[in-house]
């Protein structure tokens, strides 16, 4: 989607809803350069995956394990249930001395 920063202006909110529902930019178009919304979301993973790809070994690491997972070779872990803090720190509590 495509719309002039005077229309971006006149249907701010109801854009910032609509990329945070649908995850699809908006193009805002202006005489002094062109920008794109986006949802926070979209933006801190389009950052994420910047910074995972920044390093050619971190890079080469990454795409490694997707095609090993594209051949099947994958490996299925579990991991046991741990207690919510709030009940670990009832059990844990510290008698005080008046």
């Amino acid at each position: 989607m495509s719309i002039t920063a005077s229309q971006a202006r006149a249907q701010l909110f109801p854009l910032i809803e609509q990329v945070n529902e649908d995850m699809k930019p908006v193009v805002i178009t202006s005489k002094g350069g062109n920008a794109v919304l986006i949802s926070e979301s979209e933006y801190e993973s389009m950052i994420e995956t910047a910074y995972l790809l920044s390093t050619p070994a971190n890079r080469e690491w990454l795409l490694d394990s997707l095609a090993q997972a594209d051949r099947g070779e994958t490996t299925r872990l579990t991991f046991p249930i741990v207690a919510p803090a709030k009940a670990k720190a009832k059990t844990n509590k510290v008698k005080r001395r008046n």
